[in-house]
């Protein structure tokens, strides 16, 4: 997916969703596996980063009724994302979902001009 798609859609992306550990890539088995701001069920586009075999993605999603649809992996630099991943306690080396941080949340708002 290309910074050009995502704008299309800037408006319907949720800023503040941070998935936890036991978030599952396919299914949202309960509002456990999100961390979401005094809000209910979700249903929107959200970003986290995902790390495999040491190498950070991020990765852009929809969600829409404990659903969650893989919409691509985006463009971005390695080392802040790294950055992000360590300041949310976890490490390349080892498999895991991660929430983005304020860096890579600066950045793409920049890119979508929101």
């Amino acid at each position: 997916m290309t910074f050009q798609e995502l704008k299309k859609i800037k408006d319907q992306i949720n800023w503040d969703i941070k998935p936890k550990k036991s978030f599952k890539l396919t299914q949202i088995s309960s509002l456990n596996d999100l961390d979401i701001p005094g809000q209910g069920w979700v249903k929107g586009y959200f970003f986290y980063i995902q790390v495999r075999d040491h190498s950070p993605r991020l990765t852009f999603v929809h969600v829409q009724s404990g659903h969650c649809e893989n919409l691509g992996i985006i463009s971005f630099s390695k080392e802040i994302l790294e950055q992000a991943v360590s300041e949310a306690g976890g490490a390349v080396q080892l498999n895991g979902i991660y929430p983005i941080n304020a860096t890579v949340k600066t950045i793409l708002k920049g890119e979508l001009s929101v």
